[in-house]
């Protein structure tokens, strides 16, 4: 079989406001509606439009965001900007008491933003914030595409997951699925069995 040509979109454009529907949108909403308040509490933002982060940082949770790529810096964010790897966080053990993060399980590792290409790109970041996660705390994980299939395909730019691959994936890095909810955004909110038409998955994790 041949090597996968992976996409990359390093100068991708940084979405700052969405809409009411669509996958970054859904993934903000179910991000808000789970953490609820925070209270002064942090919270780590993987990779995430900045508009999940502003969303967050609004319900009184104290924010950092951490990407490959750097924000603008002229721009006054209300949270902390942070620049750095998924699969390397450049945080202490239990430093959060929260982590969110859409669309990155589906291609940390693959280089599509200029970060290192790691085949278990997936299985580093699940460890990394399992690690930074405090004792109690919840990872509102937004995986990605995914579908009702038998198994996982490469789509660049990004992997297409299947509901039970990610249950197992997750499980075999420590986490528990606390619970699962549909983001379709092309089946009427239900999963998709075409690989090429995904849907999007919004998950709680917690660690075992």
């Amino acid at each position: 079989m041949p090597a996968v040509t992976w996409s990359r979109t390093l100068w991708e454009p940084w979405t700052v406001s969405f809409g009411p529907t669509g996958p970054y949108a859904v993934a903000a909403m179910h991000a808000s509606q789970v953490l609820g308040l925070g209270e002064g509490r942090s919270c780590l933002v993987i990779g995430s439009a900045p508009a999940e982060a502003v969303t967050l940082a609004s319900l009184d949770w104290r924010v950092t965001h951490l990407d490959y790529r750097q924000l603008d810096p002229e721009t006054p964010w209300p949270f902390t900007v942070c620049q750095g790897d998924a699969m390397a966080l450049p945080f202490p053990d239990h430093t959060f008491d929260a982590i969110s993060s859409t669309c990155v399980l589906c291609h940390v590792g693959t280089g599509r933003y200029g970060d290192p290409q790691q085949a278990d790109g997936e299985a580093r970041m699940l460890r990394e914030c399992r690690r930074v996660l405090r004792p109690g705390g919840s990872f509102v994980c937004s995986p990605g595409p995914v579908y009702l299939g038998d198994d996982p395909v490469d789509l660049p730019p990004h992997r297409v997951t299947t509901v039970e691959a990610f249950h197992r994936l997750v499980q075999a890095h420590g986490w528990h699925v606390q619970h699962c909810a549909v983001g379709g955004i092309n089946t009427d909110f239900s999963f998709s069995t075409d690989p090429t038409a995904p849907d999007y998955l919004c998950a709680t994790l917690e660690a075992c």
